[in-house]
């Protein structure tokens, strides 16, 4: 895995992009198993996933912008490398994400949100000494309830 443009010393700063990325990743599982729902589930497999995806006003896009930009706040000098999140992205998508069936492609879906849970936690972890921004810890806290109710969803998806 490509290594954040950060001493990996900087725990905080770490944490952020591994959940930058793997928010991004989640996002293009998500939104490609949206285009490859079929058969008997299809109108409800493909609403939820546009709903995990999308939701309602692009809030899963905005969790990326919002941790993004703490990550920048933290160090204006040192951005987060692109390549370094399309990188994670792509690791974290098991390589046989579109040619397994629809309940096993839920199935990683679910393990793809339960490991995010993790990184959230450590995220939250990471500030819980830094009097620099309290409001990340509350973000991560957001996400990590939105991811919640995925999880959910997932599970009654799968019965």
């Amino acid at each position: 895995m490509p290594a954040a443009r950060r001493s990996p010393a900087s725990l905080p700063y770490t944490a952020l992009a591994e959940i930058i990325a793997w928010l991004r990743g989640l996002n293009i599982a998500y939104h490609h198993a949206h285009t490859l729902a079929a058969g008997p589930n299809f109108a409800g497999d493909h609403e939820l996933l546009q709903r995990l995806y999308f939701g309602d006003a692009g809030e899963p896009i905005l969790e990326i912008d919002g941790v993004m930009e703490r990550l920048q706040g933290m160090d204006p000098g040192q951005p987060l490398e692109p390549r370094y999140v399309l990188a994670e992205a792509q690791e974290m998508i098991p390589s046989n994400f579109a040619t397994v069936s629809t309940d096993a492609r839920w199935e990683m879906l679910l393990k793809l949100e339960q490991h995010l849970q993790v990184l959230l936690i450590r995220g939250i972890e990471a500030f819980e000494n830094d009097v620099v921004d309290y409001g990340i810890s509350n973000l991560l806290q957001t996400i990590i309830d939105k991811h919640q109710t995925n999880i959910y969803l997932i599970q009654q998806r799968l019965g």
